[in-house]
């Protein structure tokens, strides 16, 4: 079975195969003159990975899998390679080390002692501070696992077992934008975070994946029990803005915008997003209280730069 690299955009990244077994891991990163740099036995084991750089946070809690997480971000060849990596096996460790110290990215297996890692994820999400902080899910739980990190709001789901030129590739996808530098600020702040609802799965694949590729931070949703723990009772202004498809099987999506707004309380602009008319969408937008619309028939690149235009201060609709 292959592995696979979920963003979460909903498009997946083959990966090849890839084992551990044995007992504990003794890795050493290979250094740029080609040497060995100190295995993870030489390093600290008292929960950090001590470096100078961005901080990492890592929540797992089997050692062995620990140590080749931490062997995967010394193969990074940006910041990460010499971040410090802090380790930590259950929720509360963790959720106590993420209001303490600021991270670039955490990392979080499912199954953890106790509070499950999709709990973590949803205070990440749920927290001001915090919300921008790219998450990676990972776990044995195959696609039932998957499911649960997406909806708890995570970037991005690798399946155990992990090889680790997947890992070091699924952290570029996170960590990069379309420009192939570095996310900036201490948590990734200065991306803009994008809730995406549409029941079609190839629309919200490709609509997501393009979004992602232009440097946004997407969560894709497909329906409405995935919405409602997305954005339920003001949840949604953890985004800076929610893109809804109009035609969706349970309710028109200008209806259930209309109830984010009016009901839910959710103050982050909200567009429609349809292969409908001009004129229709308007009409439907201005009823429902949102901010605009964004044809689909004009095509990804120029929703992308629609979305850009509008952030921008501009109008989406032109």
């Amino acid at each position: 079975m292959r592995p696979t690299f979920h963003p979460a955009g909903g498009l997946s990244r083959a990966v090849m195969i890839g084992n551990v077994t044995g007992g504990r891991a003794d890795f050493a990163a290979p250094d740029r003159a080609g040497g060995r740099g100190p295995s993870l036995k030489q390093q600290r084991d008292d929960g950090t990975r001590a470096r100078t750089g961005p901080r990492v946070l890592v929540v797992e809690d089997n050692r062995i899998v620990r140590d080749i997480l931490v062997f995967g971000l010394r193969r990074h060849e940006g910041s990460l390679r010499s971040a410090t990596v802090d380790v930590v096996d259950e929720v509360e460790g963790a959720w106590a080390l993420l209001n303490s110290r600021e991270y670039v990215l955490a990392v979080v297996d499912l199954y953890l002692p106790g509070t499950s890692g999709a709990e973590l994820v949803k205070r990440i999400r749920a927290s001001p501070a915090l919300a921008a902080l790219p998450v990676l899910g990972i776990s044995i739980g195959g696609e039932q696992a998957r499911q649960t990190f997406m909806a708890a709001g995570a970037d991005g789901f690798l399946s155990k077992p992990i090889l680790i030129a997947d890992f070091v590739s699924a952290i570029e996808s996170l960590l990069t934008g379309r420009s192939g530098g570095e996310a900036e600020g201490p948590a990734g702040a200065a991306r803009r975070r994008i809730l995406l609802v549409d029941d079609s799965p190839l629309a919200l694949a490709v609509t997501a994946d393009a979004l992602s590729e232009a440097g946004f931070t997407v969560r894709a949703v497909r329906d409405l029990g995935e919405l409602d723990s997305a954005a339920g009772d003001g949840d949604g202004d953890q985004f800076d803005l929610v893109l809804i498809d109009v035609v969706m099987p349970d309710a028109y999506g200008d209806d259930v915008a209309a109830v984010l707004r009016t009901v839910r309380g959710v103050r982050a602009p909200i567009l429609l997003l349809s292969g409908l008319g001009d004129e229709d969408l308007e009409r439907r937008a201005r009823d429902a209280h949102i901010d605009g619309y964004i044809a689909k028939s004009a095509g990804t690149a120029a929703l992308v730069e629609r979305v850009r235009k509008f952030f921008s201060g501009g109008t989406p609709e032109s």
